[in-house]
């Protein structure tokens, strides 16, 4: 089993690609409104006489603007952002459509500069929180040089410009741009602090502070969705429960911290034996549960013995002060619906079932039928053969 999955989950719910497409649609459409402002600005400063811009031109911005918003909205509608691994955020590409954009209209309607300068700035905040220094740099590079191609193109063409005003214009251009990307740095570090925190949280609500197994409560509530999918779709599952032996004789030998990091050391030999699909958890005390989807109850139960002879196995320090000189475990595994069609059904058949391993001797694995068979056992029960004889 994948050792980080199971001792540290992720436990935030991630967005599904549709839901992440859906959030980016709708931040292209919110950046509709602003083009209406900004072309209703331009509609104003014709009929006011401040430029002499045709209503051609102007519609033919409002045409460009339409298109510019349909195709970004089409791009993430389409999914195609999902291949943009170095604007996964869909914030670059329409940054620099939006420049593109007011470079147009800074070609038509050259009075209105300053608004548009004003507008530009408002169009970064959409990247507040996701663009750093550097990416609102390389926005503003883009921004600056569209805008001293336009002034130029704008003389070229006859226009009149008040040079040490542009030189204040550009100056202001880059240094608040400057200034943004310091702002945005500390506004996205302080977003990823946030998150970082947040997941921690979760991680911490469904995990075991001591073994890093997902807690008791993770558990129950991942039964239940187990078990609710198996009603709908059919299927099985087992569920399997496992205790120390002679756990508090070990404790009483070495003390407590010597048997918190037994219990860490029985997680590890869990996690390693258990397969990418199966839960395992610290369910209180010395006990552990594995829920293994898919799996029908003897197959749960050859699990389970695979588990035994692993721990059975491996080198635990102290284990001499134990009756047979070394570490066990006692199981019992219950499986869905032979034994139980509810969550809890299925953790209380398997825990009775782990009692009467407890009853047999220790160190065996009992299942929760004892009219069935499994490895030729007549109480559906595995009873290994150990080196001690006892059964």
């Amino acid at each position: 089993m994948n050792h980080r999955t199971s001792r540290l989950p992720g436990t935030g719910r991630t967005l599904q690609p549709a839901e992440k497409r859906e959030i980016k649609q709708r931040g292209v459409l919110l950046s509709a409104p602003g083009f209406v402002l900004l072309l209703a600005a331009l509609v104003v400063y014709r009929s006011a006489g401040v430029t002499d811009a045709s209503w051609g031109a102007i519609a033919w911005l409002a045409g460009a603007t339409a298109v510019e918003v349909g195709l970004m909205w089409w791009i993430a509608r389409a999914g195609w952002t999902e291949s943009f691994s170095w604007d996964p955020d869909f914030i670059y590409v329409p940054l620099v459509g939006a420049a593109l954009l007011l470079g147009s209209y800074l070609l038509v309607v050259p009075e209105a500069r300053d608004v548009l300068l004003v507008a530009w700035f408002v169009a970064l905040l959409f990247g507040a929180g996701m663009l750093g220094l550097r990416g609102v740099m390389y926005l503003g590079t883009i921004m600056t040089v569209i805008y001293v191609g336009t002034v130029a193109l704008h003389v070229r063409h006859g226009g009149t410009i008040e040079p040490a005003r542009e030189a204040i214009r550009i100056g202001l251009l880059v240094g608040v741009h400057g200034f943004a990307g310091l702002v945005f740095r500390r506004l996205r570090q302080s977003r990823q602090e946030k998150r970082t925190l947040r997941k921690e949280l979760e991680r911490e609500a469904v995990t075991d502070p001591l073994t890093g197994l997902y807690n008791r409560r993770f558990l129950m509530e991942r039964l239940r969705s187990e078990v609710d999918s198996l009603e709908r779709y059919g299927g099985e599952c087992s569920v399997v429960m496992l205790d120390l032996d002679h756990f508090k004789r070990y404790n009483d030998s070495h003390g407590h911290v010597a048997g918190d990091e037994v219990l860490e050391q029985l997680a590890r030999v869990c996690v390693n034996a258990a397969r990418d699909a199966d839960v395992v958890a610290r369910y209180g005390g010395e006990e552990f549960t594995l829920v293994l989807p898919d799996t029908p109850w003897r197959e749960g139960v050859e699990a389970a013995e695979r588990l035994r002879r692993a721990v059975e196995g491996a080198a635990f320090e102290g284990a001499e002060v134990l009756p047979r000189g070394r570490l066990t475990v006692s199981l019992g595994v219950a499986g869905y619906p032979d034994h139980a069609t509810s969550a809890d059904g299925l953790i209380q058949m398997a825990d009775r079932a782990l009692y009467r391993a407890k009853e047999a001797g220790r160190n065996c694995v009992r299942a929760a039928s004892e009219t069935q068979l499994s490895f030729g056992s007549m109480d559906g029960s595995v009873s290994p053969t150990r080196s001690d004889g006892e059964a």
